[in-house]
């Protein structure tokens, strides 16, 4: 909430500044900008959590058997998130013929 009353003032500080389309296109940007280093920020954190479980695994377990636990557990979770896209896909197939 409070991140998005500042984005809104910052547009429209921008728009007094700079009129009215000019500056609600620069805040849109700037907020675009600061989204997608947000969004780069946590995928990054999300890259150095795996790299850091596979380290622990692969030491837990000794090289080969820690990276080959590793190889299962990531393609346990992928197969179970193409699952669930199957059975959505499904579902929607299901609904828009009943709707037809």
């Amino acid at each position: 909430r409070r991140e998005g009353a500042r984005a809104q003032v910052r547009v429209a500080v921008a728009k007094i500044e700079r009129g009215d389309l000019e500056g609600l296109v620069a805040g849109l940007f700037g907020e675009w900008r600061r989204l997608a280093a947000l969004a780069m920020h946590a995928m990054s954190r999300a890259r150095a959590h795996e790299s850091v479980a596979l380290m622990v695994a692969k030491w837990e377990r000794g090289e080969h058997m820690g990276l080959l636990v590793e190889v299962a557990r990531c393609w346990h979770a992928v197969a179970v998130l193409d699952a669930r896209e199957r059975r959505l896909a499904d579902v929607r197939a299901t609904t828009r013929a009943s709707v037809d």
